[in-house]
């Protein structure tokens, strides 16, 4: 039964909130059948009538979405108003109370509201738990997609995460062995959720496609027109590649992306590479330009994307580019966790997240 789904589905405290909803509908039930209500009740037969009223209710209810233990409301429908007029002394339990047509409309009243309530509960709590289904599948996909990238070879020490600002993001994350080189892509999907997350995993199922042929040089050329191709109007890519080669010499692509951070491992000076073409998407059969850099023993290379720059605090001001380059200057010889966490818990600090982050750690040995 679909109401039995949807109550297995909540969590217990919006549980507690349901069940606590239609005690509170239900209790004045059976004050609500007789005449002259409160008048010359001591309050513990109000509160009497009230719990026992609620009580039944719960129970019925409780026992329709389990789907059994329907002898339970059953038997509480029989013993509690005996137990109340053995118990409370108000008018109902002397019989001094008389039966009341305009009770009998609101209680009626009460009844179809709270079934009327329930047929609500199963037609829009089915979609819900479908929904939320099929986006508990698409988070297993998309961390499967963008898992966290290690790398530890005579050359590089590497290490990668990305986190969605929702169940699904835009952000895209790839390291991979290429014979003698080791290639690192990141691209953000303008936007965040479902339909970034979707173009996500289409520009890496093509940059995989790319580099099975080989032609790494035309690696961003075809992303583009893959993207141009596929993309709503008003979508597109940023994106940064590069190729790290066993001399420590790197190509880098930038693609409307942040600039690429290149901290010194001795004196700790930072050079920021922008980006040299634009978007990934916005012009087909594009010819994509390269920068080659060379890097030392030591040496950091940082690819971020925009969602950790431009988390905001109370007062509109963004966490900014300058803030994380003081930040990894201080910490360049430290391990990649430590700088990677310090990094994330001061943006975390400074505002709410809005946009998927994504961070890479690039280390010379």
């Amino acid at each position: 039964m679909d109401s039995a789904i949807l109550y297995r589905n909540l969590s217990m405290r919006a549980r507690i909130a349901l069940l606590t909803a239609i005690f509170f509908v239900f209790s004045p039930i059976a004050m609500l059948m007789v005449a002259n209500v409160g008048q010359g009740w001591h309050w513990v037969d109000v509160a009497g009538w009230l719990i026992g009223s609620a009580t039944i209710a719960v129970c019925w209810a409780y026992a329709f979405f389990k789907g059994r233990h329907y002898w339970l409301p059953i038997i509480l429908n029989a013993a509690v108003p005996v137990s109340q007029r053995m118990f409370f002394s108000g008018s109902l339990a002397t019989g001094n109370a008389g039966f009341t047509i305009t009770g009998l409309v609101m209680v009626v009243a009460i009844v179809i509201g709270y079934v009327m309530f329930v047929i609500f509960i199963r037609g829009e709590g089915a979609k819900t738990v479908h929904l939320q289904a099929e986006m508990e599948l698409a988070k297993e996909i998309h961390d499967h997609l963008v898992p966290e990238v290690t790398l530890n070879n005579e050359q590089w020490e590497i290490l990668g995460s990305s986190s969605a600002s929702s169940e699904v993001g835009g952000d895209m994350l790839d390291v991979m062995l290429m014979e003698k080189r080791v290639i690192v892509t990141v691209a953000d999907v303008s936007g965040h959720g479902v339909r970034a997350g979707v173009m996500m995993a289409m520009i890496k199922s093509a940059l995989k496609t790319t580099l099975l042929r080989k032609t790494e040089q035309t690696v961003c050329a075809d992303l583009n027109n893959v993207v141009y191709a596929l993309k709503r109007p008003d979508m597109y890519a940023t994106g940064v590649y590069l190729e790290l080669h066993t001399d420590h010499s790197v190509t880098y692509t930038g693609a409307g992306h942040p600039s690429l951070l290149h901290i010194n491992g001795v004196d700790k000076t930072c050079a920021s590479h922008e980006s040299q073409n634009p978007p990934l998407g916005v012009v087909k059969d594009l010819p994509f330009a390269q920068t080659q850099l060379s890097v030392k023993p030591g040496d950091l290379l940082v690819i971020l994307t925009d969602g950790l720059t431009e988390v905001e605090n109370k007062s509109g001001e963004m966490f900014g580019e300058e803030r994380i380059q003081h930040l990894i200057r201080e910490k360049v010889g430290r391990p990649l966790a430590e700088i990677r966490a310090e990094l994330l818990k001061s943006v975390d600090g400074f505002g709410a997240q809005e946009d998927d982050q994504t961070l890479v750690l690039i280390r010379a040995k």
